[in-house]
């Protein structure tokens, strides 16, 4: 359970934060 919801709001947080640093 704990690795489930971990690697969920790590990749949601990478995701927006690579996007504006291309952007």
């Amino acid at each position: 359970l704990l690795f489930s919801p971990a690697p969920q709001p790590r990749r949601l947080l990478p995701r927006p934060q690579e996007n504006s640093v291309q952007s």
